[in-house]
């Protein structure tokens, strides 16, 4: 994945905690519990998500029509 920030002078490589308010990698799944690595606390809640073989071992599976990630309210 390569994250770009745009600025007046240019394309520039972001600073990826600026402006950051949560950071879910989906691979630190408790329960329902879909954990914000931010340090933000932002946690949110997961529904009808499964589990399936990836590259590193398990990945979030979302089915396309149920699947979701409630965020907190603070966030929207």
């Amino acid at each position: 994945v390569i994250l770009v920030h745009f600025a007046a002078g240019g394309i520039q490589a972001g600073d990826l905690s600026q402006g950051l308010e949560g950071h879910w990698p989906l691979n630190e799944m408790s329960g329902d519990v879909v954990k914000d690595m931010s340090g933000k606390a932002n946690d949110g809640v997961a529904s009808n998500l499964g589990l399936v073989d990836g590259r590193g071992g398990l990945v979030t599976a979302f089915d396309g029509k149920t699947s979701e990630i409630l965020l907190p309210d603070s966030l929207v």
